[in-house]
């Protein structure tokens, strides 16, 4: 295993040498790094999507949903307003009714993920990003991912995108969305920093929400080949939750909140920071580099129980690439560590009260992983990769008891990969393997002491597909199935807590399809369709039943059409049928349309813009995501959130050149 690498490496080395007919594409520090990344997003051997600015820039931005939705294979659901939501890539963490699960969420390279794997929303504004990076499933072993998911990697400005802005947006219910940013380049020394105030009171009672975040990273050219850059990043987010209603509440009055959560005054305070060194030495055949962070996590949050935890987190990446396009070889090596001190209060009125359990909780994460890429033929590579990761999890509880508890995991992701390049479309195809150890939060007892026995989850997936551009349209088309072991599943339960169990063996296929670009000089279009279908397989309860948390078929779709300096852009979302919300698939949602229509003004060589965006047109009542139980036996219950109805959003943004 240790010899790995370097036989790789050789194996890379030789290959160079023998293939004189290669066109090769050398990476300097100077090229653009976005082009750069561009450039290894459209190599990878299966279904990705690299994102700009430019696709939310023009339209209400305050969520993941609003910068992924038109991503095939991507489930993005609003749950309790500007920041709470269910965000799954091919059904990872498909159930998971708080944070975040199955993906590896990235800022500029930075973990956002906690060492134990799971992941906070509240760091991440749109407006503070310039461009996204979306890796499914194994197809993001070259960022070390090992989750079924893959990996979203979003990256901010820097310096080198000078000058300053603001942008200030409003809307209904209190909806109120700022920022003000500069950034200064020069010579080999540039620095950027942003700050947003999203506040709002919310499209329910009870759900009122205030966040302001800070981003800033400063970076100097020590020689031509060596970058050194440094990322700050500090979030503070205030905010209710209305939780979920029945059908019949919804369908009377989609505003109101779940009465226990008005009556707990139930709420969710989270501060964040990270701080973060980034160093990359490249010489236009090896490319080094190294990544040092620490964050932490301060989080007071009374709901069925009043929770307070404070987190600590650190981690090293290292990463180093060798070669050229098309024969490359890469390896790296992340280290996380994380410890969460967490007391669990009898929650009254909001107030933490009589002390329920007392607990410190240890992550230690280590993945090594190298990746090779040969041309083998005209216009085909192949890729071979291999990832090993080990895991500690341990679990000290203090109260009411004194207890100890350590888990250890340990697997292999091997990864196979076929890119066949022609001129307008490349296809290809892969078979890998992904693993995923439980979370701390799902070996813990949740509100109350004790301990989760839980098992790994690992999947086999084969992927194909192809894309390609065809005049000024992109699409993109994929087809796979992961057949998944020990699946999480995580329960919602009657007092309010959550409980994760292993599932024996489910299935997660899909197809994948979207395509956008000018179909005129005026017009122009947007539409990403994802058909989901997650089942179990021949399990002893619930035979092959339907994984709830998905609809089967969800469209996303927009037009633009071009009248001098604005554009108009009607567009829909669309799940024609609706899910189950309980694995025994006696309790359904229903299917839902929801219209919307913006409208940009940007005059020619003008350095501002303005525009509106009309959301749920026609003010649709609809169920935007639930949570997951065992058995609703066809009784409807309130396991369901409500979305929001018609609103207008009005903004104008200024930057200068």
């Amino acid at each position: 295993m240790r010899q790995l690498p370097l036989i790789l490496l050789l194996m890379g080395s030789s290959a160079l040498a023998q293939t004189p007919t290669v066109v090769i594409e050398v990476n300097r520090s100077s090229a653009n790094p976005i082009d750069t990344l561009r450039q290894k997003t459209d190599d990878v051997a299966g279904a990705t999507e690299f994102l700009s600015a430019a696709d939310w820039a023009d339209r209400r931005a305050i969520t993941l949903k609003d910068m992924v939705d038109f991503t095939p294979g991507i489930v993005a659901q609003a749950r309790n307003g500007a920041e709470s939501m269910r965000l799954s890539v091919r059904g990872s963490g498909l159930t998971r009714t708080f944070q975040g699960r199955g993906i590896l969420l990235l800022q500029d390279g930075v973990p956002i993920n906690t060492a134990d794997g799971s992941f906070e929303f509240n760091t991440i504004d749109p407006w503070l990003i310039s461009n996204m990076q979306i890796l499914k499933g194994a197809n993001a072993l070259e960022q070390g991912a090992t989750q079924l998911g893959g990996s979203i990697n979003m990256i901010t400005p820097t310096g080198r995108d000078n000058g300053y802005g603001v942008r200030l947006e409003g809307g209904p219910d209190g909806h109120q969305h700022h920022l003000i940013r500069y950034g200064f380049a020069d010579g080999a020394v540039d620095g950027f920093i942003a700050a947003t105030w999203l506040a709002q009171d919310g499209y329910r009672r009870n759900n009122g929400q205030e966040s302001t975040r800070i981003t800033a990273n400063f970076g100097w050219q020590t020689t031509d080949q060596f970058e050194q850059r440094l990322f700050l990043t500090l979030s503070h987010a205030e905010a209710q939750i209305p939780g979920t209603l029945n059908l019949a509440e919804i369908a009377a009055d989609p505003r109101r909140a779940n009465p226990a959560n008005v009556a707990g005054r139930f709420r969710r305070d989270v501060d964040l920071g990270r701080v973060a060194y980034r160093g990359t030495y490249t010489d236009g055949l090896s490319e080094w580099q190294g990544v040092l962070y620490a964050s932490y996590r301060d989080l007071d949050t009374p709901v069925t129980v009043a929770i307070q935890s404070q987190s600590r987190e650190t981690g090293v990446r290292l990463k180093y690439g060798y070669g050229l396009r098309p024969n490359r070889f890469t390896a790296g090596l992340n280290v996380y560590y994380g410890l969460e001190k967490e007391k669990r209060f009898v929650n009254s009125g909001g107030v933490a009260t009589t002390s329920i359990v007392r607990r410190d909780l240890e992550a230690l994460t280590t993945e090594a992983y190298a990746q090779y890429e040969h041309l083998i033929a005209p216009h085909t590579t192949a890729i071979a990769g291999l990832q090993a990761a080990s895991v500690q999890r341990n679990i000290a509880q203090h109260f009411p008891t004194t207890e100890q508890r350590d888990h250890d995991f340990n697997g292999l992701s091997p990864r196979l990969g076929l890119r066949y390049e022609g001129e307008a479309v490349t296809i290809f195809g892969s078979l890998s393997r992904s693993y995923e150890p439980p979370t701390l939060s799902e070996l813990s007892g949740g509100n109350g002491p004790g301990f989760n026995s839980l098992d790994d989850q690992s999947a086999t997936t084969l992927e194909v597909g192809a894309r390609g551009k065809l005049n000024d349209i992109r699409w993109q088309a994929a087809v796979y199935n992961s057949e998944i072991d020990g699946e999480y599943i995580i329960l919602r339960q009657p007092d309010g807590s959550s409980e994760a169990v292993n599932a024996n063996r489910t299935r997660h296929s899909g197809i994948e399809l979207g395509a956008g670009g000018r179909l005129s000089e005026k017009v122009s279009f947007n539409a990403a369709y994802t058909y989901s279908r997650f089942r179990f397989r021949n399990d002893p309860v619930y035979g092959d039943n339907v994984l709830p948390g998905a609809p089967e078929h969800y469209l996303r779709a927009e037009l633009g059409y071009d009248i001098g300096p604005v554009t108009v852009t009607p567009n829909v979302e669309w799940p024609p049928q609706g899910y189950p919300v309980d694995m025994a698939n006696s309790l359904k949602t229903e299917g839902y349309t929801v219209w919307g229509l913006r409208a940009n003004w940007k005059p020619v060589n003008a350095d501002w813009s303005v525009y509106a965006d009309l959301r749920n047109l026609t003010d649709e009542t609809y169920v935007t995501t639930t949570n997951v139980i065992a058995n609703a036996f066809g009784n409807d219950g309130r396991h369901f959130y409500p979305g929001e109805g018609r609103a207008l959003y009005v903004g104008i943004s200024y930057k200068s050149r």
